[in-house]
């Protein structure tokens, strides 16, 4: 599903699995603090640590890969539930390393 920005409400850079399933896991498990302070911004995650809190996704995958030195970072929006995602547009931009078939 997209956002009011035209993009996913999350993205996750999928070349390591299991470390971005650890930031997941962080992410979860600060959510409830994270809410009290930072509802509707965009956190960078990495390495199960935050990275920084930002007011759009472009400005939290610019300034986290630049922070990191690496693309394979948890951008996701500080929201009270998950919502549906929609992964064409990684897809489509190639972000995710999924095969398409015609």
């Amino acid at each position: 599903m997209l956002n009011r920005e035209g993009i996913r409400r999350d993205m996750l850079m999928t070349k390591n699995n299991e470390r971005l399933e650890k930031d997941e896991q962080w992410f979860e498990e600060n959510r409830k603090g994270l809410l009290a302070k930072h509802k509707g911004k965009w956190i960078v995650v990495h390495k199960r640590k935050c990275i920084g809190i930002y007011d759009s996704f472009g400005e939290a995958f610019s300034k986290g890969t630049e922070a990191t030195g690496s693309e394979e970072i948890l951008v996701r929006e500080v929201t009270e539930k998950d919502e549906p995602m929609d992964l064409s547009i990684n897809i489509a931009l190639g972000l995710l390393d999924v095969p398409l078939y015609s």
